[in-house]
C-alpha cells in the first residue's frame, strides 16, 4: 500500500498487525521527548504572562447574536477584557479567513470546503442566520489592535501558508504592540513558524480522542501529543475531558504550561484546577464563567 506524506501525522488502522506496529513505534518515538527540551520558557512574567493568569474565550464571546468567529464576538471579549481564541484558514485564492470548520456548511449553509473556495464566494456568505460574515484575518487584528492578547490557532500546514500569517502576526506586534500565542494540531505547524520566528510562543493542540472512535484512528498520530518531540512546544492545550493524563502531567511537571479546552461547566473548572494552568472557555455554555473563574 503507498504511503503519502501525512501518513505518519494520520495514519489508517489496516489490521490489528498493522496497529500494533504502529503502537509500538509511537511508544519507541516517545523516548524521544525526553532527549528534547528540558527547560520550558517561562510564563510567569513579561509578555507572555497572560497565557497563564487570564481565561481565553473560545472563539470569541458568542451567542445566537453574535456567532462563533465573528467580529461582534470578539468586540465583546474586548469588552470585557477577555482573551481571544480563533483559528486561521486560507481561500482557494490565498486570503486568510477567521473560521473554524473545514467545510462551510455548518456555519453558514454552503456546503464547500474553505480551502477549496475563492474569496469572491466567501465574501458574500453569512454566519449563523445573521448579517455578519466571515472576518479576514487582517480585520480581527485592526480591529483587536493590541487591546486584549490573542491565542491564534493554525489549522493547515502549508509553508507558504505559515510564512505569510507570521508576517501578519509580525506586522500586529510592531504596529499594536500586540500580545498572542499560535497553536495547531500538527505538530510540522508548531515547529516551522518556531523556525521562522523563535520569539512566537508556539503550542501544540491535542485530546485523546476518546469519545470519537474515528478520530482516534484518523489522528492517532497527534493523539495525546505523541508527536511532541518532533514539535518542541512551548504549551500544550489538552482537551479538558482527555484528562487525567499522566503523558501530560509529566510534561506539566517538568514546567511545560498546560491549557484545557473547551471549558463548559462548572465541573470541568474544577477539574482543570487540577490539570492545567489556564482555560480555554466557551462562554455560550456558561454565562458566569468570567464570575466563577
Amino acid at each position: 500500500m503507498p504511503l503519502d506524506k501525512t501518513c505518519i501525522l494520520y495514519p489508517i488502522a489496516i489490521d490489528r498487525k498493522a496497529t500494533l506496529i504502529y503502537n509500538r513505534t509511537m511508544h519507541l518515538l516517545n523516548i524521544l521527548d525526553w532527549f528534547g527540551k528540558k527547560q520550558y520558557r517561562d510564563t510567569t512574567g513579561g509578555d507572555i504572562a497572560w497565557i497563564r493568569n487570564r481565561p481565553i474565550a473560545h472563539r470569541g464571546l458568542h451567542d445566537p447574536s453574535r456567532p462563533e468567529n465573528s467580529i461582534p464576538a470578539f468586540e465583546a471579549a474586548i469588552a470585557e477584557n477577555v482573551c481571544i481564541e480563533f483559528d486561521v484558514q486560507r481561500s482557494a485564492d490565498g486570503k486568510f479567513l477567521v473560521f473554524h470548520d473545514e467545510n462551510l456548511r455548518r456555519m453558514t449553509g454552503l456546503d464547500a470546503i474553505i480551502h477549496e473556495t475563492p474569496y469572491s464566494v466567501i465574501k458574500d456568505l453569512r454566519l449563523a442566520g445573521t448579517g455578519y460574515g466571515i472576518p479576514l484575518l487582517e480585520d480581527v487584528l485592526e480591529l483587536v489592535a493590541g487591546k486584549v492578547p490573542l491565542l491564534v490557532e493554525v489549522k493547515r500546514h502549508d509553508k507558504i501558508d505559515e510564512e505569510k500569517v507570521t508576517g501578519l502576526l509580525h506586522a500586529y506586534k510592531s504596529e499594536y504592540d500586540g500580545k498572542f500565542a499560535i497553536q495547531s494540531f500538527h505538530p510540522l505547524v508548531v515547529k516551522y513558524m518556531q523556525k521562522l520566528s523563535p520569539e512566537f510562543f508556539c503550542g501544540l493542540l491535542s485530546s485523546n480522542f476518546k469519545n470519537n472512535k474515528a478520530l482516534r484512528i484518523n489522528k492517532a498520530g497527534i493523539k495525546n501529543a505523541r508527536l511532541f518531540f518532533l514539535a518542541k512546544p512551548d504549551f500544550i492545550s489538552f482537551e479538558i475531558n482527555s484528562f487525567p493524563n499522566k503523558r501530560i502531567a509529566k510534561f506539566r511537571d517538568k514546567g511545560l504550561l498546560v491549557l484545557g479546552w473547551t471549558v463548559m461547566t462548572s465541573e470541568e473548572i474544577e477539574k482543570a484546577k487540577v490539570f492545567c494552568d489556564n482555560i480555554i472557555l466557551e462562554k455560550t455554555k456558561l454565562p458566569n464563567i468570567l464570575e466563577v473563574i
